[in-house]
């Protein structure tokens, strides 16, 4: 077999539907996930639009090269909706539509208009606008830290690169010849989509795989109720952060907060009203916190707080800003009045040379208190000062 265009294009249409249809099985272990299936339809379309493409170009048939021009752009309309979904963020249908539409409506025109030599290339340019989207999603806007999505938006943006210099080629030349040479910047777009093909859908295997671990990994850090993270997690963040701070000299503070008279609302209200209230401090205190600061739901209405940089006086000012902030938050909760609060201790370490085991039980210290103190106030906890004792915490590398 000759290698040349119409081989490349058959290899190239082939390889497309096997990839869709690998993707489809593996999309079987990964049913969550939406952009395996936006993906798949990619390559089943990118397969119809390349056969489509050659019968086309054999034939001189324009309302099938028609087809396939649009077919080829709806491809990468796909890709760039797929990278969207690996992200999290919503289908733009009407941008997906709008480019296909585009497309065709530029490709139906008489042959007589002077725009019909060049609608070939004005398809070419409006693919490589998707892909150039897709790359940019991929790299600038994800939201998960994938390594694997760097090798993937290179692929992208190869295929994007060569689309767009089919595009400026066919301006140029006034249209994109029939069955062009191997050697020609089209038959080079011929090769380099097979490569495109192949090389895509490894990096969205593993870009799924990986984006899976990582949700397995933040589910198992994460408080299912709050969405902060839990206690686990916390202390071994805390540890790095006070490490970080002592080889630095920083000073760091911790504070420990809890709800006050958390079991009336919860015997008044119900458990379910009480879940919200737990939702409605873990919101307000990540918003009142500074950049930098971590908090996490320990255990029941309790709450741990690591401020990397802070003094005593600064980290008072912020548990006090958490303070009244929740207070001014709960005094109705979904319409019921409930007048929620909170107490604070706080323990700051000028050169973090204190273990975060004793910084912890000091701030402990600290909140019983304040909550002998009348509650919903905020107290500094200090060296002497003794409470409830944590088990000495092991060191994160």
């Amino acid at each position: 077999m000759t290698l040349d265009v119409p081989t490349l294009t058959i290899a190239g249409s082939f390889v497309a539907l096997l990839s869709g249809i690998m993707l489809i099985f593996t999309w079987q272990q990964y049913r969550e996930m939406s952009a395996f299936i936006w993906w798949a339809a990619s390559d089943f379309v990118l397969a119809a639009g390349i056969a489509l493409l050659a019968y086309g170009e054999v034939s001189g048939n324009q309302p099938v090269l028609s087809a396939a021009f649009g077919c080829l752009t709806l491809a990468t309309a796909l890709v760039w909706t797929s990278a969207r979904r690996l992200n999290g963020h919503r289908v733009r249908y009407a941008t997906v539509a709008a480019g296909t539409m585009i497309v065709l409506a530029i490709n139906l025109l008489p042959s007589s208009l002077p725009v019909a030599d060049i609608r070939g290339g004005l398809s070419t340019f409006v693919s490589a606008a998707y892909l150039f989207a897709a790359a940019w999603t991929l790299v600038l806007h994800s939201k998960e830290k994938l390594a694997s999505r760097w090798p993937l938006a290179g692929f992208v943006l190869l295929h994007a690169g060569m689309l767009l210099t089919g595009a400026i080629t066919a301006a140029v030349l006034g249209g994109v010849p029939p069955l062009p040479e191997l050697t020609s910047v089209f038959g080079m777009i011929h090769f380099e989509a097979l490569i495109f093909v192949l090389g895509t859908t490894i990096f969205v295997i593993a870009a799924m795989r990986e984006s899976r671990e990582a949700r397995y990994l933040l589910d198992a850090q994460t408080d299912a109720l709050t969405g902060l993270t839990n206690r686990r997690a916390f202390l071994q963040f805390a540890e790095r952060t006070a490490a970080r701070c002592a080889r630095g000299g920083e000073p760091i503070a911790v504070a420990v907060f809890d709800l006050d008279h958390f079991k009336r609302v919860n015997d008044t209200f119900g458990h379910a009203f009480g879940d919200e209230v737990l939702r409605l401090f873990a919101r307000t205190a990540r918003d009142a916190l500074r950049p930098g600061d971590i908090i996490s739901r320990v255990g029941g209405e309790e709450f741990f707080a690591v401020l990397p940089g802070a003094t005593l006086s600064e980290a008072l000012k912020v548990a006090n800003r958490v303070r009244e902030t929740f207070a001014s938050a709960a005094l109705s909760v979904d319409g019921t009045g409930v007048k929620a609060t909170v107490s604070a201790g706080v323990m700051a370490d000028s050169d973090s040379d204190t273990p975060l085991a004793t910084m912890l039980e000091n701030a402990d210290a600290a909140l019983y208190k304040a909550k002998l103190n009348g509650r919903n106030r905020v107290e500094a906890g200090g060296n002497g000062i003794t409470g409830r004792t944590y088990p000495r915490l092991v060191k994160v590398a």
